[in-house]
């Protein structure tokens, strides 16, 4: 991590940390479409998307080798763009529905924001969380509606 490009306005939650990043699999969570006012809520939802993660195979059992990072940058407007419904948001990463014509493809077209925000924490692999109710994905499970449900 090169420390002179992080971003002031960046916060990292370190929601599971078992070692060294060069000896495990560091999984970031990145918050989209979060206002400040929705930091809390953030937060509680990286922890509850982690123990979805880590409550199924073959994750629970290999629960030890992971790190999980959360990483907050508030966006100007709660929610994702819903272009269907003729919704569009100011969010950090521009995350969208019906992305490649799908109704519950999200996407996000900002690669480059993406990784500079991530690169907050070591990763191998990024998980975008978008503050949303219409679905929510967890982990390959989806639950639609299922916002703030306990899962």
């Amino acid at each position: 991590i090169r420390h002179e490009f992080l971003d002031p306005a960046v916060e990292v939650y370190k929601v599971k940390v078992n070692g060294n990043p060069h000896r495990k699999v560091d999984v970031v969570i990145l918050a989209e479409g979060y206002t400040s006012a929705d930091k809390v809520k953030f937060k509680s939802d990286a922890d509850r998307v982690t123990k979805v993660f880590f409550d199924q195979e073959p994750f629970k059992t290999n629960a030890s080798n992971f790190n999980i990072y959360a990483v907050f940058k508030a966006s100007a407007e709660s929610g994702i763009d819903e272009p269907r419904a003729g919704i569009y948001k100011q969010t950090i990463l521009g995350v969208t529905f019906n992305s490649l014509n799908s109704e519950r493809y999200v996407l996000t077209e900002e690669n480059k924001t993406m990784r500079d925000i991530a690169a907050h924490v070591p990763y191998d692999a990024i998980y975008m969380d978008p503050e949303t109710d219409t679905y929510n994905v967890l982990w390959g499970h989806e639950c639609p509606r299922c916002g703030d449900v306990e899962v």
